[in-house]
């Protein structure tokens, strides 16, 4: 931020030689005496260098003021020279302690020197003696918190600037809106969103947080249609038309989700539509379009799946168990590798992978029922009857329970005949 006006003083300076200093559109500015004034407008005159060599020797003397080490380090800073802005600042602070331009500088010098808490301590000191209305300084204050993830204070911070700043109009709104929707305040968001729209249709920014705010809330259709427009315009990039595929792939609109995620070109939105083809039975473009991203986590799993559902058991089981080989934790892959080991007559790998699939909520009955059929045709009923009664227990039903009496009973007579 160009907060640095060098020698900005200079055309203050022809007051009394009061020691007081007065209040201006500046803050709190210091009376300089009459030797100060000619220096400083001296150097404003000169070049940068010879500027520099005249403040220097002037900070030298008894008679410098607040004044004199403000400009200095004013073309300090805008040399580059932060350290030495720095200690020139701090004596002008030592001249006047309530010079407000002084400490805001300082404050950005740290910024600029990328010491972020140095920063934020010395410009909260200056928007106090702001009485916190300097907008650039909100505007930090509110960049600061939010880099730290705290949008609560950002959001206040930005508020508090949005009532001074005359002139923030629509950048200071569209920052308003983005925070919110940090917040979750999805709804207060998007009525920003519609209101810089309404004054700026061509307003980018507006549009995609507009359309972002509306997927938070579920509402996809209209976000869909909104990123659309921008798509057409050729306003999207990448990481942007890859949210879109995601919004499709939640509607279910698989196809069009695979095509949008195929305009992003990498590997992971090229697996992606891989995905999105198999959820819509397009089994041979899926294992054709996972082939071309292998680096994909889900590749392998895409194929197999597809290979699956193509007849191509072979392959199918190939895929799949390199897949749970990397993801053993996949239930799903478990499931229907276990279903593929069934069918092939390996009871025993099956077993395992129906106890792997078993572990999860989602497929843990219909695995207790595949192992129940194992164990019963292998005439092991001690861990038939086992899992029959899990099963009762998950989901009780008559014919469940009938089922147990009945192991129980066989069981019984198995113990009576031993």
């Amino acid at each position: 931020m160009k907060i640095f006006i060098t020698f900005i003083l200079a055309a203050l300076m022809w007051f009394s030689c009061r020691a007081d200093p007065f209040d201006s559109a500046f803050g709190r500015i210091p009376t300089v005496t009459k030797k100060e004034a000619e220096t400083i407008n001296k150097a404003a005159e000169a070049s940068p260098a010879e500027a520099a060599a005249i403040l220097s020797e002037a900070a030298g003397k008894e008679w410098a003021g607040a004044a004199v080490f403000f400009n200095l380090a004013n073309l300090h800073y805008n040399e580059g020279k932060f350290s030495e802005a720095v200690a020139n600042f701090r004596k002008s602070l030592e001249k006047l302690p309530s010079f407000f331009m002084a400490q805001k500088n300082l404050g950005f010098t740290y910024a600029a020197m990328g010491d972020e808490q140095k920063a934020f301590d010395e410009l909260k000191k200056a928007l106090a003696l702001s009485g916190g209305s300097d907008t650039d300084i909100l505007y930090w204050l509110c960049s600061y918190h939010a880099k730290k993830g705290d949008y609560s204070s950002a959001l206040t911070s930005c508020n508090q600037a949005i009532i001074y700043d005359s002139k923030g109009g629509s950048r200071a709104n569209m920052l308003k809106a983005s925070l919110l929707f940090e917040l979750g305040s999805f709804a207060e968001s998007e009525k920003i969103c519609i209101e810089l729209l309404s004054k700026d249709p061509e307003n980018t920014g507006a549009a995609k947080l507009l359309a972002k705010a509306r997927a938070r809330r579920g509402e996809y259709g209209p976000a869909i249609s909104a990123l659309e427009v921008l798509r057409i315009k050729k306003q999207l990039d990448g990481r942007e038309t890859s949210f879109l595929g995601d919004l499709y792939f939640h509607k279910g609109m698989y196809a069009m989700a695979a095509e949008r995620y195929l305009e992003c070109g990498d590997i992971e939105n090229v697996g992606r539509a891989a995905e999105a083809f198999a959820s819509v039975g397009r089994y041979q473009e899926a294992v054709d379009i996972a082939l071309k991203a292998p680096g994909y986590e889900n590749s392998n799993k895409v194929m197999g799946v597809s290979y699956y559902n193509l007849d191509d058991t072979d392959k199918a089981r190939t895929a799949l168990e390199k897949h749970i080989f990397a993801k053993p934790d996949d239930a799903q892959t478990a499931h229907m590798l276990a279903r593929i080991y069934l069918d092939s007559g390996d009871a025993g790998r099956a077993e395992l992978m129906f106890k792997k699939s078993a572990e999860s909520p989602e497929y843990r009955l219909a695995s207790q029922y595949a192992l129940l059929g194992i164990y019963v045709k292998s005439g092991d009923i001690v861990s038939a009857l086992r899992t029959a009664r899990l099963i009762n227990d998950l989901k009780p039903d008559k014919n469940i329970a009938d089922y147990v009496k009945y192991l129980e009973n066989m069981q019984n007579e198995l113990d009576e005949s031993a």
